[in-house]
């Protein structure tokens, strides 16, 4: 479940993940704390795995991941 937080499951995924956390990670970092941070960060990962799971279970079958 954690694995895909850190391997993007398509190639532009992780272009598009690079360029969000490039312009917004520091400063939400810095607002919220590196603790809090990593909460919100594994929170919402989480949280979309799960929620891709209950709506599409089949991704999982389709590239092997999840």
């Amino acid at each position: 479940m954690f694995t895909t937080l850190f391997v993007p499951r398509m190639g532009i995924d992780a272009l598009f993940y690079m360029y969000i956390f490039w312009n917004y990670g520091p400063n939400m970092e810095k607002v919220l704390g590196t603790v809090r941070f990593l909460i919100l960060y594994f929170g919402a990962g989480a949280a979309g795995v799960a929620f891709g799971e209950l709506f599409d279970p089949a991704m999982t079958n389709r590239t092997g991941m999840g």
